[in-house]
């Protein structure tokens, strides 16, 4: 089956548990689709898959924001500055390839290599 009839019934399938299309349908994995990548929504993909494209997202938008707004030269450095951010991307994308394998098993989805 073709990438785009499984998209297709995982969307489908997304919208009748219930799931926002803001969700499985994030600005990052439409751009990736836009440049013909073959991304699967969230909730399709394994844990370890969701950590690692959540955590480049997220630390590419937090040390921005941390290095403009909290980066003090006399003290800290750039790499005290990124070890820091990298905590806190770590424990966002945990927490958030959880969320996805939690609701993923919550709303029964069909696993994808199934769709």
């Amino acid at each position: 089956m073709s990438y785009e009839t499984k998209l297709e019934k995982a969307v489908a399938e997304l919208e009748s548990a219930g799931i926002r299309s803001s969700s499985h349908n994030a600005f990052s994995h439409r751009f990736l689709r836009k440049l013909g990548i073959k991304v699967r929504p969230s909730y399709y993909e394994p844990i370890w898959r969701n950590f690692l494209v959540l955590s480049a997202e997220f630390f590419v938008l937090f040390f921005a924001f941390s290095a403009i707004f909290r980066y003090d030269p006399p003290t800290t450095t750039y790499v005290t500055l990124a070890n820091e951010v990298m905590l806190g991307t770590s424990a966002y994308a945990l927490l958030m390839s959880l969320y996805y394998i939690f609701m993923a098993r919550r709303c029964n989805l069909t696993p994808w290599k199934n769709l």
